[in-house]
């Protein structure tokens, strides 16, 4: 089944009427009608069956038109609920599906009954659609094929072990399992569901780390499972420096998939997001991002690689958020910032430096809308986050702001209570005076 960014609403024909506080729209023959905000009239303009809600997104970014994947949503729901479209049946059970927590973006796993299935044909295609192989890397793609192994996990078997240390990065390739986290006691909690073309084990077959949760398959299972010591070297040190180095695309991946921004993510989306975005070194001090979009031509001429429009995700070294020169907070690896300039490309409303060297990951504004438009569930994420992040750094601002204030009121209370003192001259003994001549050199 489509996802819900693909489907096509189409309004009922109809006639609009625009009032000082909304636009009403009501259908031709019937006496169905629904009340929207202004802000959505763009929006119900290319509702017409014409555009997907994806390309919907594409259409209002490229005519430089606000947008906010919540007001899409809210209008879709509210025409869908009137029945003001053509296809209110399918837009309804799409919303429907789509706010529901059953609702991950995966289509279901086809049955495969045998491991002549996957074929060097069909490994290469699979392969391909992962961080392991993309764009057709053939050398990769051979040697990820020639030392693996496809393997079939029945119901209930238990893959990877919570605290063992493994050498294999593994791919579902067709099926479903489990995360489960396990705690001092022994007990388990499934912290997450992994679906077709899912890549897992990096950090311990790559890093030497302990793994950190058990791999149990809830179905038949079919899992590529790569020797990776054979394909790479894991003794060479990690520098971040370009896609190419399957190494890398490795471990950013594991860095991504347990942020929680991107956690459950459909492959599609992942892989669309790392295809599109640029791998950045930047040394220890510099500022990434400018408060108030002000960066000097010098500056831009000097860092090429940055730009007042992106977003960026943070690999490795860690960043200060500042705010009129006031520090709000520091960031770590695996968080992201930029998002509420990158989103509908305003001013940005907070500076961010770096506290050491960084590699971070860099998309510009025009990519990152088209990866939220393939993906809704992350758009509301991280407009929320976008929300949060705002109103905290204002009402970070404010406390320091209060705290000087305070300061310059007691600095100011002491001043005024201590302008004149009386000396007492019975408490001071003055034998002589000498004079001293002071001369300016």
């Amino acid at each position: 089944m489509a996802r819900l960014e693909q489907l096509r609403p189409q309004l009922k024909k109809g006639t609009w009427e625009v009032t000082p506080l909304s636009i009403i729209f009501k259908a031709e023959g019937e006496l169905l009608k629904a009340e929207l905000p202004h802000e959505a009239k763009p929006i119900v303009k290319l509702l017409n069956g014409s555009y997907s809600l994806s390309e919907l997104v594409g259409q209002l970014f490229h005519k430089n038109i606000p947008l906010r994947f919540q007001l899409i949503l809210e209008v879709v729901s509210i025409l869908g609920r009137k029945n003001l479209f053509v296809n209110s049946a399918m837009v309804n059970e799409r919303l429907e599906e789509f706010y529901s927590n059953q609702y991950g973006g995966q289509n279901k796993s086809m049955e495969i009954n045998s491991a002549d299935y996957f074929s060097k044909k069909m490994l290469q295609a699979l392969i391909q659609k992962t961080p392991l192989a993309p764009n057709n890397l053939t050398q990769d793609l051979d040697a990820i094929i020639n030392h693996s192994n496809v393997l079939l996990v029945k119901e209930n078997d238990m893959l990877i072990k919570n605290g063992t240390v493994g050498d294999k990065v593994y791919l579902l390739l067709n099926g479903s399992m489990g995360v489960y986290a396990v705690d001092k006691e022994g007990y388990t909690d499934c912290v997450g569901i992994m679906g077709d073309l899912s890549l897992f084990g990096e950090s311990s077959a790559i890093l030497g780390k302990k793994r950190l949760a058990n791999v149990v398959a809830h179905k038949d299972s079919w899992v590529l499972e790569v020797n990776i010591h054979e394909i790479i070297n894991i003794q060479d040190n990690e520098d971040y420096t370009s896609f190419k180095s399957l190494k890398t695309r490795l471990l950013i991946n594991q860095i991504l998939i347990t942020a929680p921004i991107f956690q459950s993510l459909p492959h599609d989306v992942m892989q669309l997001f790392t295809s599109k975005c640029d791998l950045v070194t930047v040394d220890e001090g510099e500022v990434i991002i400018f408060q108030n979009d002000h960066l000097s031509d010098s500056s831009v001429f000097l860092r090429p690689n940055l730009d007042d429009h992106s977003f960026y995700f943070l690999i490795k070294g860690s960043v200060e958020v500042l705010k009129n020169g006031k520090h709000i907070c520091d960031l770590e690896k695996g968080s992201y910032f930029g998002e509420v300039g990158a989103l509908n490309e305003v001013t940005r409303t907070a500076s961010v430096r770096t506290k050491t060297p960084c590699h971070v990951l860099k998309l510009s504004s025009e990519a990152l809308n088209d990866v939220l438009a393939a993906q809704f569930k992350l758009a509301l994420k991280m407009e929320e986050v976008a929300d949060q992040r705002t109103k905290e750094s204002l009402e970070t601002l404010e406390e320091i702001e209060m705290d000087e204030k305070t300061q310059e009121i007691l600095i100011d209370e002491i001043s005024l209570s201590s302008t004149h003192f009386d000396l007492d001259d019975s408490l001071v003994e003055i034998d002589s005076i000498e004079a001293v001549d002071f001369k300016l050199e």
